[in-house]
Formats: C-alpha cells, structure tokens, sequence
C-alpha cells in the first residue's frame, strides 16, 4: 500500500524517540494489534525519512522493508507491506501499527531507521511474547531438588525452545514444542517442566523469545521437610507338614506388614484311625482274663 504523510518536523535536532517504552516491554500476545508510536525531531523542509523492517537479531542486515518511507518536502511518501503507518497530529508523532504474529515475530527485533538531512539513527526494539501469557509453579521434590513448572498461551506458535533458568545464571533446561528436551526435563501441552537442584536464596525464572518471568522467590517456596519413606515388609511363616497332607495359605495385611499364616486340612481322618486300634487292643485283653478265670474253676 502507498500512503503520503504530511508531517510536521519540529525541530532541529536529529534524534528520535519511542513513545510507551513500558508497554512494549511487557510483550505482545499472538495476534494482538501493535501500535508504536515514534517521534522523529527534524526541521522542516530538509531530507527525511523513515524505514522499518523486522530482523532476527541486532547484526542482521535488512533484506526486506515492511514500511518504506522516503519524504518530499514535508510529506512521506510511504510504501507498506504487513504494517502501516499513520500521523498523529495531536501528538506529532508517526504510529506504526501491525498485527503480532508470535511465529514470525517473537524474539525478533523491529528495526526503526529515521534520517534527517545527513544525519541517521537506527533503533531496535525487541518484540518479546506478552509476560501476562506465562503461568508457572514451584514444588519440592525433596531436600535437595525442587521441581519447576513454566507455561505460555502462545508456546505451540513459538519456533524456539522454552528455558528454566536461573536469574543471572545459565540455563537449567529447555524444552521445544517438537518435544526436544534436555535431560530432567518433560514437555508439557503448554510449556515443560524440570527437576532442578535447589539452591537457598535464588529465583529461578522462564524465558521464551526474549520474554522473562519469575517462576517464585525461593524464600516464599514452603520449607523443604526431611525425607520420608514408607515401606512395606512381608513376613512368610513356613509350617512343614508330613507327607500327604495339603495345605492352604492365607495372606493377612496390617499397616505396613503382610503375614502369612498356614492352615492344615489333615488331622481329622489320623485321629479317627488311631481311636479304632485303641478300642480293639481293650476288647482283646477283657476276653483274654475272662479265659483264664474260667480255666482256673474247673
């Protein structure tokens, strides 16, 4: 799209500002209506111009400009491809405005070049996932490591990795929406989680394009308590039984010990058998006395 401008330089300077730094600090959520808002401070009736490109890093060198926008007298005659560009009388200043896309954007840096006569200045702003996106939890796992938690509305629309780290300090984990992770680390539907050492006093933190969050101050984490493991003991009690007899076991379970006891189908048939023989040998001595009575009064 083309557009003419008619802008009002205002003084001799050659600088330019962002206006609401703040608010573009805090990010941007994927498809949200972007708005930045520059004042460019140039004399009227010189050379201007404006041209503004998104590129991957600080170094990059600018294949494609998304507004293009050279002046002719007091006018800048702008060429728009994905942004556009408007002039605020009220506050004399140039609002560039475009649609985030966290695939294409985040992480990136929109690069904002402003010339005046023979003088140029270049400024890049980081375009950073909105911060309001993350939610993250912090737990104990036990003394000596703490298990981490970060998420992100916008993750699956990111092409690089989340991290855990620690503030000031390296990485602790990452993880990619193509489920790479680094060792103790677990890809989540919206984010990973950690395993951590834990380490008194510092803030760990997730990072994702260029945005940081606190995940907690470590001091508002609960107390690590000591250890605690709960074990189940068995105990089996053998009984040996002669041969032929079965046996049934029976398992009984308290709190914490499981115990065997046994329990024998034989005895009752042995018991009956030995009652027999004893009844017979009582018969035989009784008729044997009686004989010898009888043999004795004939």
């Amino acid at each position: 799209m083309f557009r003419i401008l008619a802008f009002a330089f205002v003084t001799q300077a050659t600088a330019f500002f962002i206006i609401e730094q703040d608010v573009i600090d805090q990010g941007f959520c994927h498809q949200q209506d972007v708005k930045i808002a520059v004042n460019i401070n140039c004399s009227a009736n010189v050379d201007a111009s404006l041209f503004v490109s998104v590129v991957k890093n600080r170094t990059s060198v600018v294949q494609n400009y998304n507004l293009y926008c050279p002046a002719i007298g007091n006018a800048l005659q702008c060429n728009e491809d994905g942004m556009t560009v408007t002039l605020n009388a009220i506050n004399n200043t140039l609002d560039i405005t475009f649609k985030f896309n966290n695939t294409i954007h985040a992480g990136h840096y929109l690069r904002i070049d402003a010339s005046c006569n023979a003088s140029k200045e270049v400024k890049d702003i980081l375009l950073k996932p909105c911060v309001s996106g993350f939610t993250s939890s912090a737990a104990f796992y036990n003394t000596t490591t703490v298990t981490l938690r970060c998420d992100h509305l916008d993750f699956n629309h990111s092409n690089t990795p989340m991290r855990i780290k620690e503030q000031g300090r390296n990485d602790h984990g990452s993880c990619s929406k193509n489920n790479t992770c680094t060792s103790s680390c677990k890809l989540l539907s919206d984010g990973m989680h950690c395993f951590v050492p834990y380490t008194s006093g510092k803030i760990y933190q997730c990072a994702l394009d260029g945005a940081v969050y606190n995940i907690t101050d470590i001091d508002t984490v609960p107390t690590p308590l000591p250890d605690t493991t709960t074990t189940t003991q068995r105990t089996t009690t053998t009984t040996v039984r002669p041969t032929g007899t079965t046996t049934r076991r029976t398992t009984v379970r308290t709190h914490g010990t499981s115990h065997k006891t046994t329990k024998s189908s034989h005895g009752s048939t042995t018991s009956l058998q030995s009652t027999g023989v004893n009844n017979m040998a009582s018969i035989y001595v009784v008729g044997l006395l009686i004989a010898v009575f009888i043999f004795l009064h004939l």
